[in-house]
């Protein structure tokens, strides 16, 4: 989370204001103090959209590709 957010030149504050969360909160999400919840994460992750599965590892691919159907 911390390379994305300094990637995309946005602060700790800024983010934690996103989320809805004090900027200490957030900054235990970015040290894994504390576990982030699935909505701050699904959040974050559409805020940049990108996949949320590379935030937990399962895929190498960045950018959230959306589902287009059938």
């Amino acid at each position: 989370m911390k390379e994305i957010r300094i990637k995309n030149n946005n602060s700790q504050k800024e983010l934690a204001k996103l989320l809805n969360l004090s900027s200490i909160t957030y900054s235990h999400y970015e040290t894994q103090d504390t576990t982030i919840t699935i909505k701050h994460l699904n959040t974050f992750c559409n805020y940049y959209n990108i996949n949320i599965d590379y935030i937990l590892g399962l895929s190498d691919n960045l950018v959230h590709v959306k589902y287009m159907g059938i």
